[in-house]
């Protein structure tokens, strides 16, 4: 009887201090609601004493006075001090209610010290608030376009931004990041941006990979080119990435000459990286690089160099499937020089020695015919039988 009268009086003292804070917020709440901005400013101070979760509905209502005056904000320095109590509140409390009306109280105000401050609050409360990190996203890619663009935004801002989504760390804010390093602001902000960008818990190669196939042709070499510099990403990573850059760039359609020309040198800074780590799993990409590489030798947009390059990035994969693309592509050489057709010496030679290399059976028959083909010049000849002869070892 006794514990259950502890218990009991326990309770009511609870009830009682609830109670009393929700007649304290009570008061604070109406008099700020028929105050003049002067007395919203004062209550705004005062509360500022009270524990930030008690006076959450508080910093609401103020965010959102300040969202339906913003027009004000700019002249009136009650209203600014308001708004950066309201933003370090919502911050302190933890009110994610209150983070759209903060956002458009940031769109409406230029002033980089609030902007800073509603930023920060963006990214302590807004990790859970699908729209806070669809607007920063936007924000930010925006900025970026602007910087490359000339315009330069606020670096003071945008680092902050930054900041925000260093700390909510969603797997969409990959691109923006990539876009602000590659924006060249400045060199801290690049270095918050690359730091954010690797931090994130998504597969950095999908997330790499995406971002380079929604940007343009230009872009596309861009960012390969920074991903491929980076020393946060491994061999592996920088393979995979360059896969799939090759993919997407054969499938980008374009009419524009300077435009295919682009996306070759995406291709060809794709399959160097590939080649030189022997990576045998880009061994589709490759073989697609191939055909197109001839393709556009035959057309004469390119040079035999690329089409060398192209042979010899299959003959580092290592796999069967590059062994047979070789195998054909040498039935076909046959083919043109048994009809006095003959093709480059170079690339002929080029594709015996990269099928030895392979060392897959699938490559005999082709060999043998070359090695009897009398219109080949000899050392073509003694390259298809040395070719075969380590197939048989």
């Amino acid at each position: 009887m006794k514990r259950f009268a502890v218990v009991l009086l326990l309770v009511l003292i609870s009830i009682g201090g609830f109670a009393q804070q929700s007649q304290t917020l009570q008061t604070y709440l109406d008099a700020f609601e028929s105050g003049s901005p002067d007395v919203k400013l004062q209550v705004l101070r005062r509360a500022q004493e009270e524990p930030a979760q008690e006076m959450s509905p508080l910093y609401l209502e103020a965010a959102e006075f300040l969202e339906n005056n913003a027009g004000q904000v700019e002249n009136s320095a009650a209203m600014r001090e308001m708004a950066q109590i309201a933003a370090v509140g919502v911050r302190e409390a933890g009110n994610v209610q209150a983070l759209e009306a903060l956002r458009r109280v940031f769109e409406s105000y230029r002033e980089p010290d609030m902007r800073v401050n509603i930023l920060q609050t963006l990214g302590a409360v807004g990790g859970d608030d699908d729209e806070t990190i669809t607007w920063l996203r936007d924000w930010v890619s925006v900025r970026n376009n602007l910087q490359v663009g000339g315009n330069r935004p606020n670096t003071q801002v945008v680092r902050a931004a930054i900041d925000a989504m260093a700390r909510i760390s969603d797997e969409s804010f990959f691109e923006p990041l990539l876009g602000a390093a590659l924006a060249q602001y400045s060199a801290n902000i690049t270095t918050a941006a690359r730091e954010a960008m690797y931090a994130l818990e998504g597969d950095i190669v999908q997330l790499a990979a995406q971002s380079i196939g929604n940007r343009s042709p230009e872009e596309k070499l861009q960012a390969l080119e920074f991903l491929m510099d980076e020393d946060e990403l491994t061999a592996e990573q920088k393979s995979a990435i360059a896969a799939a850059a090759i993919r997407d760039a054969l499938a980008t359609e374009t009419r524009s000459r300077s435009t295919e020309d682009t996306l070759r040198e995406v291709r060809f800074l794709a399959v160097e990286v590939i080649s030189e780590r022997e990576y045998s799993e880009a061994t589709d990409a490759m073989i697609s690089h191939f055909n197109q590489t001839f393709l556009e030798f035959d057309r004469g947009q390119v040079t035999r160099a690329r089409v060398l390059d192209a042979i010899a990035g299959l003959g580092t994969m290592g796999t069967e499937a590059a062994a047979e693309r070789l195998s054909r592509f040498l039935e076909l050489l046959n083919g043109y020089t048994e009809n006095d057709r003959p093709y480059d010496t170079r690339i002929v030679m080029a594709t015996i020695r990269n099928l030895q290399q392979l060392g897959y059976p699938v490559a005999y028959n082709p060999l043998f015919y070359a090695s009897i083909l009398e219109a080949y010049p000899s050392q073509v000849q003694t390259a298809a039988e040395e070719a075969m002869a380590a197939i048989q070892q």
